[in-house]
């Protein structure tokens, strides 16, 4: 079996060797590419001998952050919301090419049986996802939070959205609650709040993941 040797100044060898079985029919040889690649690039073969450098393939996940909501939000003024404690900056993405997968598990509840609704907002896209318009149907993410006058509980809402920004600018994700005229909304705990060991408080998570295809 030969092999081609290369002797470091210090001493050490590091070796290229043939392969341990025979190749086929046919004696194989392999083009070397005329430069360098870029880093983080590998080297590919065309099936024919012909080797180059590439950007590795397949979707990746470049970074992901997120944050844990664990003390109670309660916000009873008409209009839409930032929700406090569940809001994150990325850092600026790799290219233009990132997209964001924003998932968002909210613990929430209306008051006084109105309905109420989630959002989830992103820098450059805006309102990421919501219903078409019809009428004067309210729009949202989520489903309504809806629940019954005099009650403990809460319902748990999971929103996941796809944004491609194309763009290089940072992005901030928040989510947001879209309140009605004289309701209110309450978020990791229900709109009757008493002490008890049977009642309950909670948490809710934002997490961002930066891909590429």
């Amino acid at each position: 079996m030969s092999k081609i040797s290369l002797k470091h100044s210090g001493g050490n060898v590091v070796s290229l060797n043939s392969p341990t079985n025979a190749p086929g029919a046919a004696d194989v040889a392999f083009k070397l590419p005329n430069a360098d690649g870029s880093a983080g690039q590998f080297m590919k073969t065309d099936g024919s001998g012909n080797l180059s450098f590439d950007a590795a393939g397949g979707g990746k996940v470049l970074k992901t952050k997120t944050i844990t909501k664990t003390n109670t939000y309660t916000n009873g003024s008409a209009g839409t919301h930032d929700v406090t404690g569940l809001s994150l900056t990325m850092d600026a993405p790799a290219s233009a090419d990132s997209k964001y997968l924003v998932i968002a598990m909210v613990n929430g509840v209306t008051a006084h049986g109105h309905y109420n609704r989630f959002l989830l907002h992103g820098t450059t896209t805006g309102i990421l996802l919501q219903g078409d318009a019809a009428g004067s149907r309210a729009r949202g993410l989520s489903a309504d939070l809806y629940e019954g006058q005099n009650s403990h509980s809460f319902m748990t809402q999971t929103l996941v959205v796809l944004d491609d920004p194309d763009t290089t600018a940072t992005q901030t994700y928040k989510v947001q609650v879209v309140v009605r005229s004289g309701t209110g909304v309450y978020i990791n705990r229900g709109n009757l709040d008493q002490d008890g060991s049977n009642i309950l408080r909670s948490a809710s998570t934002l997490t961002v993941m930066e891909i590429q295809d």
